[in-house]
């Protein structure tokens, strides 16, 4: 089981860091690191959503998982019918490839 965590700036010398993504605006003031429990062991991970999703893949449990980085929740689980799957995340898109499968598969997000 691994856990992620999402950590906000608190102080003021982080108010200073210039936000380097045009596309969400991160939440600030939240006390301490937000943790969301996932369970088995992630292989990859990608940022979509313009910032806004942790997309991460686990083989073990053969799901991947979609996470909110504004609310810090755990949105969607898609499966993953494939021990060789590739993903890739967009603005708008999430791509996942089963490469056994030959099978590639889109999702909005």
């Amino acid at each position: 089981m691994w856990l992620i965590s999402v950590v906000y700036c608190v102080d003021s010398a982080c108010s200073q860091i210039p936000n380097q993504n045009p596309f969400v605006e991160i939440p600030q003031g939240e006390e301490g690191p937000v943790s969301i429990e996932l369970q088995g062991v992630i292989h990859n991970a990608v940022i979509g959503g313009g910032g806004q999703y942790l997309i991460a893949y686990s083989k073990e449990m053969q799901n991947i998982s979609v996470i909110d980085l504004r609310t810090s929740k755990l949105v969607k689980i898609l499966p993953a019918d494939s021990e060789h799957v590739l993903i890739a995340a967009g603005v708008h898109h999430l791509y996942v490839l089963a490469k056994d499968k030959r099978i590639l598969q889109e999702y909005s997000l």
